[in-house]
């Protein structure tokens, strides 16, 4: 079944499992980020 490890492969689909979880990760980040920090009262 398994000849020959195509290893260029494995690689890209890691690089892009990495990044698409670096992605999640910013925006789940940012996402908390707003929830903390809002307006109470505005002032003019």
């Amino acid at each position: 079944m398994l000849k020959r490890i195509n290893w260029s492969t494995v690689f890209t689909g890691f690089a892009w499992l990495i990044s698409l979880a670096g992605v999640v990760v910013l925006l789940s980040f940012i996402n908390v980020k707003k929830q903390t920090v809002k307006c109470t009262d505005i002032k003019i």
